[in-house]
């Protein structure tokens, strides 16, 4: 492990970016505090504060790590042109090359190297990330440092079908987490125009994600999952209801335009308390309202109106509202209204918290509790984990 310097000033921004990297680690099955921690890590300028930096430093401590301990080896089918036969004779072109006049002949045999599948999709987002990140000058150096003890590697033309193409075994399951990142490098960087070294990600443009909602469901599901505790589980991924239309005439097909009642996330108590869970990721998830004040100046008649100052009140959206009601009124139909409830739940967007709890008139008259929450993803990440295991309470 590199040894941390001094813990420089940390920002929303550097937060934001490695707990992203959290977040990742737990949609992608894993989540642990170690590989976690190896994210924090303080350069020449500071804390990390762009993905490819980050993902960067994380390959090339794992990749550091894995050459002391020795890099992946397996048997890979090499091509050789000598003056003695090793492995299967190459007849065909042997002849066709007419190596057998020079005392030569072509065969093919398999050699225990490090240069598997596995070292080349890495390598070749290393460099990749070298090219077109636009890497911090002191990842940039280690990146540079490391790749010379990759020699016996090649690089690659890589294609999606090689991430399938891969075989992880007890043998070389630390390679498990390195290669995702290299997917997910691989998926979503978007080319650079003109050979800028700007490297941006397709799911994290603009802002923060371009398909970030299923991003942030998946991470909160399985967050739940691990974290909840033994009295809470994660119910089926996908919980379906029956929607409460139904066509007026059952030959006619018309259900087929109904979209089907599925959550994100639903949670189940051992006591019986059923949590759906709607999760929301927007730069801007609230409606804002503009106020005029009324202000009457001397001599104007009564009820005189003059537009003065303007204010912004913040609204929930009745979408989302009437979204999680829907699946909140679904549960009840289905299994009864007792302990059903319901938690919006959004990524607070800068220096926008928001706190609120309705009680709202479920099915046949039941009372039931809908909360509304802000997740603050620029706060340390132990306060995030705090604050999502706190809206089970």
């Amino acid at each position: 492990m590199v040894a941390e310097a001094p813990v420089a000033a940390e920002s929303p921004a550097d937060r934001r970016v490695r707990n992203l990297y959290h977040m990742l680690l737990y949609v992608w099955g894993k989540y642990d505090k170690d590989l976690a921690d190896s994210a924090r890590v303080v350069g020449s300028e500071g804390e990390i504060s762009s993905l490819p930096n980050l993902f960067a430093h994380v390959l090339a401590e794992a990749v550091s790590q894995q050459l002391r301990r020795g890099l992946y080896r397996d048997y890979q089918p090499k091509e050789e042109v000598g003056p003695r036969i090793r492995g299967q004779l190459q007849v065909g072109p042997s002849v066709g090359r007419m190596l057998f006049r020079q005392g030569l002949a072509q065969c093919v045999f398999d050699e225990f190297s490090p240069d598997t599948l596995h070292n080349r999709i890495i390598k070749t987002t290393l460099l990749r990330l070298l090219r077109e990140g636009g890497l911090d000058a002191d990842i940039a150096l280690r990146v540079r440092m490391l790749l010379p003890r990759l020699h016996e590697v090649s690089e690659l033309d890589l294609r999606a079908r090689h991430f399938s193409e891969v075989r992880l075994h007890r043998n070389n399951r630390e390679y498990s987490l390195l290669l995702d990142i290299c997917r997910f490098v691989f998926e979503e960087a978007m080319p650079t125009p003109h050979g800028d070294q700007a490297m941006t990600f397709r799911a994290f443009a603009g802002d923060w994600f371009k398909r970030k909602g299923k991003l942030f469901q998946v991470f909160v599901s399985r967050f739940y999952e691990l974290r909840g505790g033994s009295p809470w589980s994660v119910r089926d991924k996908k919980t379906h209801f029956t929607h409460p239309l139904a066509a007026k005439d059952s030959k006619s097909g018309d259900e087929q335009f109904l979209q089907q009642l599925e959550t994100d996330v639903m949670l189940q108590h051992v006591s019986g308390r059923k949590i759906i869970v709607e999760c929301k990721f927007y730069g801007q998830p609230f409606v804002a309202k503009s106020n005029q004040w009324r202000e009457k100046e001397e001599g104007e008649p009564e009820g005189a109106i003059k537009a003065g100052n303007k204010s912004e009140v913040r609204k929930l959206s009745n979408e989302h509202l009437l979204q999680l009601g829907a699946y909140m009124d679904g549960l009840t139909r289905e299994e009864g209204a007792k302990g059903v409830e319901g938690l919006l739940l959004y990524v607070q967007p800068d220096d926008q918290p928001l706190s609120t709890d309705f009680v709202r008139e479920g099915v046949a008259g039941a009372k039931q509790s809908l909360r509304v929450r802000c997740l603050d993803l620029t706060k340390p990440w132990d306060q995030v984990e705090a604050d999502l295991l706190s809206y089970l309470g």
